[in-house]
């Protein structure tokens, strides 16, 4: 599916996947050695396991409106059966359990559920707030139950603390999604706010508005005006799916359905239970893709490595879903991998056109992070000719000094 010389072969690396099926919610620990809150990270301690933290079964708005399409056991199943480790139902201000039946039937030692809600301060009919309220939705990830969601006439900063804190009585902890969806979330509305450590930097819904565009930020910019300021956050990849069953790929069009497979996170886990994964999460011990593959990550607070996967990378881009949810390749865009080191402001501190890089990292570099780009040249079935697209992975931010406090 690639046109000539767009990747090139490297050796398989093969990775463990013996785990554990445990449903309870868990202490969050990070393993012993090397974690991100004591300023390091290495890849090889772990098991990466890929998962998807926000995606929707199907429900009834106001018992007219159809919001999605799958039954949850639908979701769970495409998710296993699309090779997915792990997956998140997020539907809104309800809780999906996954120790139903009907749920409990899809899990097994290779793919297990975990509880989430989508909490929607747009709660009258999600995606189209009505007076008083705002659209500002996050994932209340492994809770036990629905957090409350009444937010109307409330400020945008104020939901986001209410999110963090109804989700913590609640058991779990706080991705905010797609933060450029309706200008709802400013970068003031972020700045400092106690208990936020994941944000959506991509999101695969239609209205989610990743890049920058009209005066608004792009999310990468608003993680890097996060982490200037001196917070601690690790940025997110999910689908955001709604839609699973259309049933034929000539009218695949996600202008219209906000389909999955577009974006993910590889978690690198002790094992494959809500516990480990919900804490790895937390620890900042995973990266977010659209479709790049890394077979190492590793830092400290004075060095940071990467190193893609072209086998797995290629596997990944041969997917119909993670293909054809890349977005076309700007104008003269280089083809092949660049991998690009980012401090603070966004500013980039070092390139290269390899699949490995390193870089060493000085006392007042504050904090550096990896962005790894893709642009390959696929047909997909919605394209009349090979065009050029666009996949990324971005690696979680490692700081120079100590890591900054945990709000």
């Amino acid at each position: 599916m690639f046109m000539k010389d767009d990747l090139r072969k490297k050796p398989v690396r093969l990775l463990a996947t013996l785990c554990a099926l445990i449903f309870a919610n868990g202490t969050y620990a990070e393993p012993s050695g090397c974690a991100p809150s004591t300023g390091c990270f290495d890849s090889a301690q772990g098991t990466w396991f890929k998962g998807n933290t926000h995606a929707h079964a199907i429900m009834m708005l106001h018992g007219i409106v159809p919001h999605g399409d799958s039954s949850p056991a639908s979701v769970a199943t495409w998710y296993r059966e699309h090779g997915y480790d792990f997956a998140v139902i997020t539907d809104h201000n309800r809780f999906t359990d996954p120790a139903s039946p009907a749920l409990e039937r899809v899990q097994n030692r290779d793919f297990i559920m975990i509880p989430g809600v989508e909490i929607t301060s747009d709660y009258r009919f999600p995606g189209a707030p009505q007076e008083g309220e705002r659209a500002i939705h996050t994932t209340a990830l492994n809770v036990r139950e629905a957090p409350s969601f009444d937010f109307v006439n409330t400020a945008s900063r104020e939901i986001l603390k209410s999110h963090i804190e109804r989700t913590r009585a609640a058991g779990g902890i706080t991705i905010v999604n797609h933060p450029n969806y309706h200008n709802e979330i400013k970068p003031g509305d972020m700045l400092g706010l106690e208990g936020l450590h994941l944000f959506e930097v991509f999101n695969g819904e239609i209205e989610a508005h990743n890049d920058a565009a009209g005066g608004r930020l792009s999310t990468e910019q608003l993680w890097d005006t996060l982490l200037t300021a001196g917070m601690h956050v690790y940025g997110v990849a999910a689908d955001d799916a709604h839609y699973f069953k259309l049933p034929d790929f000539t009218t695949y069009y996600r202008g219209t359905f906000t389909l999955p497979g577009s974006g993910w996170i590889m978690v690198n886990a002790r094992e494959l239970s809500p516990a480990a994964i919900v804490g790895a999460i937390d620890q900042g011990r995973f990266y977010a893709t659209t479709g790049v593959i890394l077979k190492g990550l590793s830092y400290d607070r004075q060095h940071y490595k990467v190193a893609v996967d072209w086998p797995a990378t290629e596997a990944s881009l041969a997917s119909t879903f993670v293909a054809e949810a890349a977005r076309d390749a700007p104008e003269n865009s280089a083809r092949g991998l660049t991998i690009d080191f980012i401090g603070p402001s966004g500013k980039v501190l070092q390139t290269t056109h390899d699949d490995h890089a390193e870089i060493d990292i000085a006392p007042n570099d504050g904090y550096v992070r990896a962005r790894i780009t893709l642009v390959a040249v696929l047909k997909t079935r919605l394209d009349d000719e090979p065009t050029a697209h666009v996949f990324t992975a971005w690696a979680q931010p490692a700081f120079a000094t100590s890591a900054p406090p945990r709000t």
